[in-house]
């Protein structure tokens, strides 16, 4: 025999609608959250501030955007280039000069560069003479009166030379090497075109 209270029906048809409204709102439609980052310009913005803030605390002046074209002089001193997108014109003695850049224009024909090295990518150089090159970026095109000695470690870059071209040691993959004349070349890559034309 079981004795039933009047409310334990009432009260478990209400507990059984509350179940029912609770886990319908779980089953409710998905909604995907939309992520909004902040533009380039704005975080560039945001660096440049903080960039120019951390100067004037420290009494450095920083350079925050370069300029379309610039000009630089070596003036006896080894000298590095670097920039993403910029086209730099190097004049003078230069003992050593290292191109960092991405995406540059450096021209070097009223610069005297001895040993030139290239690390950046897809950067185009046009130079006189020069009596070292060394290239280790990847997609470069540089072209010049004539080269000394040229160490290819890069892939995918274009050398070319009117005049004479000295030893060439290629360990890189897919380059194209062209000179008038050339001495004696080592090639351990793949795919690489070292000829005289």
């Amino acid at each position: 025999m079981s004795i039933r209270r009047p409310g334990s029906v009432a009260a478990a048809v209400a507990a059984g609608a509350l179940t029912a409204v609770v886990l319908a709102g779980c089953a409710a439609a998905f909604t995907p959250r939309a992520t909004v980052l902040p533009t380039a310009s704005a975080s560039s913005s945001s660096s440049a501030s903080a960039s120019a803030s951390a100067s004037a605390s420290s009494g450095a002046t920083t350079k925050t955007s370069p300029t379309p074209a610039a000009a630089q002089d070596c003036d006896g001193q080894a000298t590095t280039v670097s920039g993403d997108g910029t086209t730099v014109t190097v004049t003078g003695s230069c003992p050593s000069l290292t191109i960092s850049g991405t995406d540059m224009t450096v021209d070097l024909g009223d610069a005297d560069v001895e040993v030139l090295s290239v690390g950046g990518d897809r950067d185009t150089v046009v130079a006189a003479g020069l009596t070292s090159l060394a290239i280790a970026g990847q997609d470069n095109a540089l072209t010049a009166d004539s080269i000394g000695s040229l160490t290819l470690n890069g892939d995918r870059n274009e050398v070319s030379a009117a005049g004479a071209i000295g030893a060439v040691a290629v360990s890189g993959n897919d380059n194209d090497v062209t000179g008038a004349t050339l001495g004696a070349v080592s090639d351990s890559g793949q795919r690489n075109s070292v000829t005289t034309g």
